[in-house]
This record gives C-alpha cells, sequence and structure tokens, in this order.
C-alpha cells in the first residue's frame, strides 16, 4: 500500500532563483510543466504578484493555499486563495498596540510570546473575517496538535516508542523546533502558557466550525501518522 499524495508547490522569491524565472506566473506555470497538484503561498507578495500566482494556477486548474502573515488574508481572499493552513494566520489580528502585552523577549520564550497574540486578539475584525472566510467556501487547517505542543516534546505513547527507532521518522522529530531550556520549572511554566494559547485557539475553532467553516485535518512537521489521529481525536 502506498499514500496517495497531493503535491503543493512553494512559491517564494527563493524559488525564483531556483528555478530560472524571472516572474511568478512563470514559476507557477513551471510548476504545472512539473506536474504540481497546488500552489502553496510563502512569504511576502504583493497584490500584483498575487494577481500573476492566482491567474496562472486557475488556468493550470490548481488551487492556491498557503500562508497569509505577510502577505496579508484580505489580499488572499481577494485574490480567491482556497484553503488557510495554521492558526498563525488569524493570531495575526491582535492588538498589536495593546499596552497589557509585554515586549518580546530572546531565545524560545520569543516564539511563546508570539503565539501569545492570541490573548490580545481584534474580535470584531477576527468574526468578520471568518464570516468572509465561511461565505468564500475557504478551508482551514488548524493544526491543533501542532498548537498543544508548541516548543514542548512531543508524548509518543509507550506502545508505540519504538516508532523512535524507524530511521524514515529519526529526522522528522521536529528538529526545526527550538525546544530551549528542560529544566522541570522552566518547562512547566512554558507548558501553562502554551496551555493558555491553546485552550483560546481550541474557543476559535469550535466557534468557527459553529459558523459553517469547512475545515481539515494537518499536523504541519510533526511525526507522521501519530498526530494526524491525534488532530482528528482533539477536532
Amino acid at each position: 500500500p502506498e499514500p496517495r499524495l497531493v503535491v503543493s508547490a512553494v512559491v517564494t522569491r527563493f524559488e525564483l532563483k531556483r528555478y530560472g524565472v524571472t516572474d511568478f506566473r512563470a514559476l507557477v506555470r513551471t510548476y504545472i510543466d512539473l506536474g504540481a497538484d497546488a500552489i502553496k503561498l510563502k512569504g511576502v507578495l504583493t497584490p500584483a504578484e498575487l494577481d500573476a500566482i492566482f491567474g496562472a494556477a486557475r488556468d493550470g486548474g490548481l488551487p492556491v493555499w498557503g500562508h497569509t502573515t505577510g502577505t496579508g488574508l484580505e489580499e488572499a481572499l481577494d485574490a480567491g486563495i482556497n484553503g488557510l493552513p495554521h492558526l498563525k494566520t488569524f493570531s495575526a489580528y491582535a492588538l498589536r498596540t495593546d499596552a497589557r502585552r509585554p515586549p518580546a523577549p530572546d531565545g524560545v520564550d520569543a516564539w511563546v510570546w508570539s503565539s501569545e497574540e492570541w490573548h490580545y486578539v481584534d474580535e470584531a475584525r477576527l468574526h468578520a473575517i471568518v464570516e468572509r472566510i465561511v461565505r468564500q467556501g475557504v478551508w482551514v487547517e488548524p493544526g491543533l496538535t501542532t498548537e498543544k505542543y508548541f516548543t514542548l516534546p512531543y508524548p509518543i505513547p509507550a506502545e508505540h516508542d519504538y516508532l523512535r527507532d524507524v530511521p524514515s521518522l529519526r529526522g522528522w522529530i521536529r528538529s526545526w523546533m527550538p525546544f530551549g531550556e528542560q529544566g522541570l520549572l522552566t518547562l512547566h511554566m512554558r507548558r501553562a502558557r502554551i496551555a493558555a494559547v491553546y485552550e483560546r485557539q481550541c474557543a476559535f475553532v469550535r466557534d468557527f466550525h459553529d459558523r459553517g467553516g469547512v475545515m481539515i485535518t494537518g499536523t504541519d512537521l510533526m511525526e507522521p501518522g501519530l498526530p494526524l489521529h491525534e488532530e482528528m481525536r482533539l477536532l
């Protein structure tokens, strides 16, 4: 048995150089020729660049999804985006001038501080954009498993601990995540902060579902297999 792969080709300025093309329309056409199933946005893109990307994708019959934190969610919706991975998309609606919000720290705490934007979100703007997303039929991939264990080690159940020794998984145990200090007190405090953010995110996911929003499952760069089942359980 083999998995069915839906391969999304990422669109960034780095890829322009990698494929030797001068504009995003040509890059998308290159991906179509290579057999990509979808186009994924990443990085900061202008409205004109979005028009070029989405126009070429539509010509080739490919959907477009991806990150909007650099480009802007409204601009991506204007262009006709099909899907939004990661809840970071919505924490971008935080009130960044809120006097209660502490300044950004260094190290791993900067990652936690960034996720805590959820505590300062502008509810009116958030609800307005959710209504638009639902109206346009855009799916959201919340990645609750990733958020629940953000900056924390994923607890592989004891009965599946043998998976740590499987060569194909060894390099996928979130090597990109800066875990930082693992002392008991530090870890306990960070776990409590992440749990508070996660509770707020779950409330958002429930509200999005109640409003008729479409959700899909996904686990970002966590271990293949197990977290996907946990994602379905959490949803």
